[in-house]
């Protein structure tokens, strides 16, 4: 029997509250503000990535990095935790870009999104 697919909006809350929570436990406080106020601002795309059934949701990208994030904070092992917390920042961030919805909804000018191209190196100035 398949699965049914996952409820868009409850994907949302509780990534939410999950990210949150342990960015709560943290107590730093300007830094929970600071994340709450990107939060406020790539929350639109997270919308969309988590409600329209991208391949992150389809392959359960972000409950493998969160599945690892709670093992390691239960285990109090900071370095394997920052680093499952980081893989799901990063996939999503991929996403994000691959997907080209920022330059679509005006956050990112289309040329962001290129590879930058390498600027020529200055020559130092032969000594005088």
């Amino acid at each position: 029997m398949k699965s049914a697919s996952p409820d868009g909006s409850k994907l949302v809350t509780f990534n939410k509250e999950f990210h949150f929570a342990v960015y709560a436990a943290a107590d730093m406080p300007v830094l929970l503000q600071m994340i709450e106020a990107l939060w406020l601002r790539i929350g639109p795309i997270l919308n969309y990535d988590l409600r329209g059934g991208s391949r992150r949701v389809r392959e359960k990208v972000a409950m493998s990095h969160h599945a690892a994030l709670l093992a390691a904070l239960k285990r109090r092992d900071g370095a394997k935790a920052r680093a499952a917390l980081q893989g799901d920042i990063e996939s999503a961030a991929e996403f994000i870009l691959s997907a080209g919805v920022l330059v679509s909804h005006g956050a990112l000018p289309p040329e962001s999104t290129a590879p930058a191209a390498k600027k020529p190196r200055a020559t130092p100035a032969a000594p005088r």
